[in-house]
């Protein structure tokens, strides 16, 4: 009984936790269709690019953490995009109150890059553009930007505004992929390179998440979720042309080891109550 109610203790945590969070997300959303920060950000863009007309402005910031021992620090960036079909403006964006200022513009176009990557996420259902990671490269394939553009832009502490900008990062998307169709084939060299880096981070999060996993499979609530993450991961990997046999294993035998835990305890709690 202690350990039955200890469940529904969690569980009420949990509910009273997601409805703070949904109540919160329905505030920011509202605030986000009155469209009174997105004119904030195209009024700085708008100073800052005087004589330039038939763009779109989107907001878009990144977040950076360095580890120093066991101290975190975590950094954030913050721009405004101006873009065209074939162009396009960035700006580091500062906001000292309600006061929304940006730094001067860099362009950036077709003879200017090395190589765009560009990772989309989409609704499954809708198919709906939600997240746009971008990083930009020059031609001898250093890194020199990130960005990171949401449909919806929830005010947080990496976000300085509530936006609604589907229709922005929609067209931001096919500017990008237009400029890497011009600029990605001739820089191969630096895709190669990105893909051998990124399966090696994948491989290293998947292995991690994997023996948490298992050697955790005696405490379900921090194992099960390892599990999918390093399942998630290792079949990244795969997508990449590593191999991630023996990580799928040891996850799975995490998993169900968790699983097989829960049915166990549920059984024998169901046994004392009849």
């Amino acid at each position: 009984m202690e350990g039955l109610f200890a469940i529904l203790v969690v569980v009420g945590i949990v509910a009273v936790i997601y409805i703070f969070v949904t109540v919160a997300e329905k505030r920011n959303l509202k605030k986000a269709a009155e469209g009174i920060d997105k004119e904030k950000v195209e009024r700085a863009v708008a100073a800052a690019l005087p004589g330039e007309y038939g763009y779109k402005t989107l907001y878009a910031h990144w977040e950076e953490r360095r580890r120093y021992g066991r101290t975190v620090e975590t950094s954030y960036y913050h721009y405004a995009i101006a873009f065209k079909p074939d162009h396009f403006w960035v700006m580091p964006l500062h906001l000292n109150g309600e006061n929304v200022t940006v730094s001067a513009p860099s362009h950036y176009s077709g003879e200017a890059l090395g190589y765009i990557d560009i990772e989309p996420y989409r609704t499954r259902k809708k198919d709906q553009l939600v997240v746009l990671d971008t990083r930009l490269y020059d031609t001898p394939g250093c890194l020199y930007l990130t960005l990171s553009a949401c449909s919806t832009e929830p005010k947080s502490d990496s976000s300085f505004f509530n936006l609604l900008q589907q229709e922005e990062c929609d067209g931001f998307y096919e500017t990008l992929r237009s400029l890497a169709a011009q600029v990605n084939p001739s820089h191969s060299f630096i895709e190669e390179g990105l893909s051998h880096k990124k399966g090696g981070q994948n491989r290293k999060k998947a292995l991690t998440a994997a023996l948490l996993a298992f050697f955790l499979s005696f405490i379900p609530i921090f194992s099960i979720p390892a599990a999918c993450y390093s399942i998630y991961w290792a079949l990244k990997v795969r997508q990449t042309g590593g191999r991630s046999t023996g990580i799928l294993v040891l996850a799975a035998v995490g998993l169900l080891s968790s699983i097989g835990l829960i049915v166990v305890f549920v059984l024998s709690e169901m046994s004392l109550l009849l």
